[in-house]
């Protein structure tokens, strides 16, 4: 999947005010964003087997896609997410 922002000369020019490589400086805030969100999720999902006897995927792209197939984690719940980040330390 393939997500692609454009942005205005001019708004490329303020960018580089405080930017050197306006394309890694996206790159890198999804990065971030992607790990912080595994940070969160890998530990429920793992919980959830333990709790239900399934065995744990090898890798964690396994054992993300095995909570959404189970249903332990859904797209679009960011409130939702946020909370269990937050009861889960």
């Amino acid at each position: 999947m393939e997500y692609i922002k454009t942005i205005t000369e001019l708004e490329n020019k303020i960018l580089r005010i405080n930017i050197l490589d306006v394309q890694e400086y996206y790159d890198n805030i999804f990065d971030s964003q992607l790990y912080s969100i595994k940070q969160i999720i890998l530990p429920i999902i793992v919980r959830k087997c333990l709790e239900t006897d399934t065995p744990i995927p090898n890798t964690e792209n396994l054992i993300i896609e095995l909570g959404f197939d189970r249903g332990w984690i859904k797209e679009s719940e960011n409130q939702e997410m946020e909370q269990m980040g937050d009861n889960n330390g």
